[in-house]
């Protein structure tokens, strides 16, 4: 196993909702992030991180402000990017496993702070 995917795993198991995080670069190394970050694809919102698990991040010197959103729905209608939040609370209303729940609520939460900030296109795709 190599550090990035030990890395990974940390932070999955460390965080506390449904989507895909970066883990900020070093500044030799920013190219790619900038390039993501251009095409509005990098949330400024906060990662949420598990109550009881912040000691793992420590552990492998992750700060939880170098953990980076990607609007992995930025793409979505805005039509869709709205039923999203219906769909999740279905899937959480199904699920006994109380970490799951908690994670699918944060990620809508996060969804619906997104909608806003203007991750969505438009109904006509602009």
């Amino acid at each position: 196993m190599g550090k990035p995917l030990i890395e990974a795993v940390v932070i999955e198991s460390s965080t506390y909702w449904v989507g895909l995080t970066l883990l900020k670069p070093p500044p030799e190394q920013m190219s790619l992030f900038l390039e993501l970050e251009k095409y509005g694809w990098l949330s400024k919102l906060p990662v949420p991180i598990h109550p009881c698990r912040e000691k793992k991040l420590q552990d492998k010197n992750i700060s939880p402000a170098d953990l980076i959103a990607v609007r992995w729905f930025s793409s979505l209608s805005r039509k869709h990017a709205e039923e999203l939040p219906s769909r999740l609370n279905e899937m959480a209303d199904g699920l006994d496993d109380e970490d799951i729940i908690q994670k699918l609520k944060n990620a809508l939460e996060f969804i619906k702070k997104s909608v806003p900030e203007g991750t969505c296109e438009d109904e006509d795709g602009l």
